[in-house]
């Protein structure tokens, strides 16, 4: 059954069954902008091929992802996203060090 709706921001699964970000779209062109986990630019679908993939509105980060995003918490706190991010906080210092640590294993966060 087909999407009625498109929703830019969220994740969707493509028909071969890859995962999509969705960040844009360009009304006029009726295209909408798109990333594959490891893109390192952007990708274009057509509105009517958009309506094809299953949104995922449960997902908030690629399944396997390289570099896993944090919960928000840790960007709402500490501007610190991804996994990445938090390597470098820990190994370079940060002034809320303590709070981060307790907030990770909250999460149950490992590095």
């Amino acid at each position: 059954m087909a999407n009625n709706h498109i929703t830019v921001g969220i994740f969707y699964e493509m028909p071969n069954g890859q995962i999509a970000y969705t960040y844009g779209f360009d009304d006029r062109k009726k295209i909408v902008s798109y990333r594959l986990d490891g893109d390192t630019t952007g990708r274009v679908v057509t509105y009517e091929e958009i309506k094809k993939w299953k949104p995922l509105f449960d997902l908030y980060d690629f399944p396997d992802s390289s570099d896993p995003k944090l919960p928000y918490l840790f960007d709402l706190n500490w501007d610190i996203k991804y996994m990445s991010d938090l390597r470098r906080v820990l190994a370079s210092g940060h002034p809320h060090l303590d709070e981060i640590k307790q907030a990770m294993q909250k999460f149950g966060i490992t590095v």
